[in-house]
């Protein structure tokens, strides 16, 4: 990911240009300079950036795993649930359960 970031940086460096959007740096501003500016810090930022997908790739891998190992009791659960609506509807409507 950062190689990303640092060919922006060398691209901006050499054609005093916008990489992303192509605009011009105009003359006698700081455009590029906050431009590299911006690209440093988001390149100092990645590193963490990165654990933090990294953990949450793992986190939800996890709660993926929990999912699908519900599947099958799920789909049992129902099941019954189904076959207890249709014996209750063929109740005989007394009230002794018959």
């Amino acid at each position: 990911m950062n190689s990303i970031y640092e060919r922006f940086l060398t691209a901006g460096q050499q054609r005093h240009r916008c990489p992303v959007c192509d605009r011009g740096f105009a003359e006698g501003t700081n455009e590029h300079q906050h431009f590299e500016a911006q690209v440093r810090q988001t390149l100092e930022r990645v590193p963490t950036m990165r654990q933090v997908s990294d953990r949450q790739v793992e986190q939800l891998g996890q709660q993926l795993q929990r999912l699908r190992a519900l599947r099958e009791p799920a789909s049992e659960l129902a099941r019954l649930q189904q076959g207890r609506r249709v014996s209750q509807a063929t109740r005989c409507s007394c009230g002794l359960g018959i």
